[in-house]
């Protein structure tokens, strides 16, 4: 039959049979005897085929064997994602959101939180630049106002700024550029930037 390997003679399936007409029978008069119906009949041996347990089986074994190949398939796939190169997997749009995180981080004085899109080796320079200017500086309004990217991996950012002067309660309008380049985890500020004077 197939190649399906038998699971039993007639005999040896008789009990299992019995047990299993018994459990449905159990099931179906199970909420009140009142409710059955003295015509409903207990399922008898004879009313389960000997050929539909095999049957049950073998499609039993072709489900779990497609969810098997299913779930393959999926961690695959998902494997693929995440190999691809990793700078490739952001975008111009990922550099407009971080640009506005970061910015929005420095505009409020959370400089650690601004770090984090940072260059690794540039966070401690920036960190103490802009301590240091926020100790004679008061952050008013910070804006990306212009954005080129000078190739795939590059950008080139202009901020407008204004500043109070905690000194002299004056009001500051500046500008100052920031080169941005895309790594492996995303966009980050490769340059600490320079306030013009004045």
């Amino acid at each position: 039959m197939g190649g399906s390997e038998p699971i039993g003679d007639a005999n040896t399936l008789r009990p299992t049979l019995v047990v299993i007409a018994r459990r449905r029978a159990a099931t179906v008069c199970r909420d009140d005897d009142d409710d059955v119906s003295p015509t409903m009949s207990t399922p008898t041996v004879s009313s389960v085929s000997p050929l539909a347990l095999p049957a049950a089986s073998r499609l039993a074994t072709k489900m779990t064997k497609a969810t098997k190949a299913t779930t393959v398939m999926m961690l695959l796939a998902g494997m693929l994602a995440t190999s691809s190169c990793g700078k490739h997997l952001y975008s111009r749009d990922d550099l407009t959101v971080d640009l506005s995180k970061h910015h929005i981080d420095l505009r409020w004085g959370r400089i650690e939180n601004a770090a984090q899109r940072v260059m690794p080796e540039m966070r401690g320079p920036f960190v103490q630049v802009w301590a240091g200017r926020l100790q004679s500086l008061e952050i008013q309004d910070l804006e990306v106002v212009g954005l080129a990217l000078t190739d795939e991996d590059t950008a080139e950012v202009v901020v407008a700024v204004t500043v109070v002067d905690k000194s002299t309660m004056g009001v500051k309008v500046m500008q100052f550029p920031e080169r941005w380049t895309r790594t492996e985890n995303g966009w980050r500020l490769a340059t600490v930037a320079e306030l013009p004077e004045g």
